[in-house]
């Protein structure tokens, strides 16, 4: 039981400190609507995941290759990275309005990242979905909410020092940080679409 959950510890922690696309947008939304924004876009996984393993526990011992599956998602979700920074880049939103900010979309964007996202899918369909599969249902419990619930506490993580941060942000430096997140993000929708037609 240990061993399972070690690894799903380790799996979590190395997750939750990642860049990627999901840290973009909990950094973004902690830095303009608040931590509680940012705190709800941690959530995601919560809602993204548990689908995941369920496709994964059904469909790994049937499947041979994930080569389409991830091609379409690359695509997709390139693409939709790409749109959200395109928003971000020209937003507007300032930390000073972060109290009538509305919190609904924080979480919603978060999930339809974490949807089209490459990565959760082939971690369930390798590392993740082969230790489930291994082990007995206690374990699978043990290492699906260990990882899971460990992510999420990183991420938390992640937007408590963002807020910590913010009020040492001026107007100008504000505005540089969106642009760069915006940047980021963007960088990750191009790499995902270039993964979609490996060389």
């Amino acid at each position: 039981m240990y061993e399972y959950f070690l690894a799903a510890l380790a799996f979590g922690l190395s997750a939750g400190l990642q860049p990627g696309p999901l840290t973009v947008i909990i950094l973004h939304q902690t830095l303009t609507r608040g931590l509680p924004a940012g705190l709800r876009a941690c959530l995601a996984p919560l809602v993204t995941d548990g689908p995941i393993i369920l496709v994964t526990t059904l469909a790994l011992p049937h499947l041979e290759s994930l080569a389409g599956f991830t091609t379409f998602l690359n695509l997709a979700g390139g693409l939709y990275l790409l749109v959200i920074a395109r928003s971000m880049f020209f937003s507007s939103v300032h930390p000073v309005h972060v109290a009538a900010a509305p919190l609904t979309g924080s979480l919603g964007t978060a999930i339809r990242i974490n949807l089209l996202n490459p990565n959760p899918y082939l971690f369930w369909f390798t590392v993740g979905g082969g230790t489930i599969l291994r082990g007995s249902h206690a374990q699978a419990v043990v290492f699906i909410a260990t990882a899971i619930t460990t992510l999420i506490a990183t991420k938390m993580g992640v937007a408590l020092l963002a807020s910590r941060c913010q009020p040492l942000l001026s107007d100008r430096i504000h505005q540089r940080v969106m642009r760069f997140l915006a940047a980021s993000l963007a960088l990750f929708g191009l790499l995902a679409m270039a993964r979609a037609f490996p060389a």
